[in-house]
């Protein structure tokens, strides 16, 4: 891989991306805090992927922005959404700018660097997790304790599925 471009407005976050991304072979990485200076950076090294965080400042969704910005200059830039946001509108409104990947900031390090792969090769990306939550909601009529016991039992049930019975041979 060669040059990322990293858009949050948490330092740390940005270098940890960047430490990443290094371990995995990428040339450069180019970060950036704000709307302003991530569009910026974008014009000015044209990375084979944008990574950007939906809220930037402490502004709700002001990622969606940038996107939009960056996909209007080119509507071939490849962005990767990096994101604690989990919820379906969050979601839509990246993808309808023109997102091609959404991973959470909460997923493994092998995950993030997958992530940004195949955003590079132009593949869409959705985090595992976030695409169960959005294909299986949670039920709102139940309470957390309630909810907590379902999502055990499914897990459960999932997991007698994936595993090969036991028995004679």
């Amino acid at each position: 891989m060669s040059g990322i471009l990293v858009v949050d407005d948490h330092p740390i976050i940005a270098k940890a991306c960047s430490l990443v991304l290094e371990g995995v072979g990428v040339g450069s990485v180019v970060s950036a805090a704000t709307i302003d200076a991530g569009y910026q950076a974008f014009l000015a090294h044209l990375p084979d992927v944008s990574i950007i965080d939906l809220c930037l400042g402490g502004n709700e969704l002001d990622g969606i922005t940038l996107i939009r910005r960056i996909r209007s200059h080119d509507t071939g830039a490849k962005i990767l959404v990096f994101t604690m946001r989990s919820d379906r509108s969050s979601f839509m409104s990246a993808i309808e700018a023109g997102a091609i990947g959404y991973v959470m900031k909460d997923s493994p390090t092998e995950e993030f660097a997958n992530a940004v792969e195949q955003t590079r090769q132009g593949r869409r990306y959705i985090d595992p997790q976030l695409a169960l939550n959005l294909v299986f909601p949670k039920n709102a009529a139940l309470d957390e304790r309630e909810q907590q016991i379902l999502d055990s039992l499914i897990g459960d049930t999932l997991l007698s599925k994936s595993l090969p019975e036991a028995g004679p041979h």
